[in-house]
C-alpha cells in the first residue's frame, strides 16, 4: 500500500470514529432494540446492585452520583473503547505524516519524476538534515540529488510490479525471495536477455561449479 493510500484511509477511519463517538451509541441502541424485540426479549440493561460500604466519620457526606445501567455501559465501555481507537489510530495518522513529509517523494516514482530540480534539492538537503547525528550524518545531500537526478531519468518505464503476478503464481507459492528476484529481473531488463550469448553463459557456469 502506498503511503498516500494508507493516509487517507486512516483519516477516514478517524473520522468514523469521531463521528461513530458522538452519535453511534444511539444508533446501536436503536439496532440493538429492534433486534430484541423481534427476538421478543425485554430490551433494557440489567441493574447490577451496588454495595455501598459503612461510611466513615470523617467521610465526605455529599451524595454519591449514581449512573443507570445503560449510562454505565455508555461511558466506562463504549465511549472509553472509541477513545483508546482514536487516541491509537491518531498517532499511527501522525506518524504516517511525519513519514510522508520526510521521505514521500522517495515513495512515489511519479512524484520522484515530475518534481522540480528546485525542490528536489531542498527535499534532499532536509533529508541529509533529518539524518544528522551532532556532526555525523548517515546521508550527504548532494550524493542524494545527484542519485535521484540520474534515477528519475533514466528509470524504465516498465515496472516490476507488473512482472510480479507473472512470476509469483499459486504453483511458485514456495518460491525463495532470491529466486523471485532473479527472475522478476530478467523480465524486466528482458532487452538485455536478449543480446546474451547463453551457450558461452552456460560454459561459464559449468567451469565454475565442476
Amino acid at each position: 500500500m502506498q503511503i498516500d493510500v494508507a493516509i487517507r484511509e486512516l483519516k477516514g477511519l478517524l473520522s468514523f470514529l469521531q463521528n461513530y463517538k458522538e452519535v453511534g451509541f444511539q444508533e446501536a441502541m436503536f439496532e440493538a432494540t429492534e433486534i430484541a424485540n423481534k427476538m421478543e426479549v425485554e430490551p433494557i440493561f440489567v441493574e447490577k446492585r451496588v454495595v455501598h460500604g459503612k461510611r466513615q466519620f470523617d467521610e465526605s457526606t455529599g451524595e454519591d452520583v449514581t449512573q443507570s445501567a445503560e449510562e454505565n455501559f455508555k461511558n466506562n465501555s463504549c465511549l472509553y473503547i472509541i477513545d483508546q481507537a482514536i487516541s491509537s489510530f491518531g498517532t499511527r495518522f501522525q506518524q504516517l505524516q511525519s513519514f510522508k513529509e520526510n521521505f514521500g517523494i522517495l515513495w512515489n516514482f511519479e512524484k520522484l519524476k515530475s518534481i522540480e530540480p528546485e525542490k528536489l534539492r531542498t527535499f534532499c538537503d532536509n533529508l541529509a538534515n533529518i539524518k544528522n547525528y551532532g556532526e555525523n550524518s548517515d546521508l550527504n545531500g548532494d550524493d542524494l540529488y545527484e542519485d535521484l537526478s540520474i534515477l528519475r531519468h533514466n528509470f524504465p518505464e516498465e515496472q516490476s510490479f507488473s512482472k510480479l503476478k507473472l512470476k509469483k503464481s499459486y504453483l511458485r507459492s514456495t518460491m525463495s525471495q532470491e529466486m523471485l528476484s532473479g527472475l522478476a529481473m530478467l523480465s524486466i531488463e528482458k532487452y538485455m536477455i536478449e543480446k546474451l550469448d547463453y551457450v558461452n553463459l552456460i560454459d561459464i557456469f559449468a567451469s565454475k561449479n565442476a
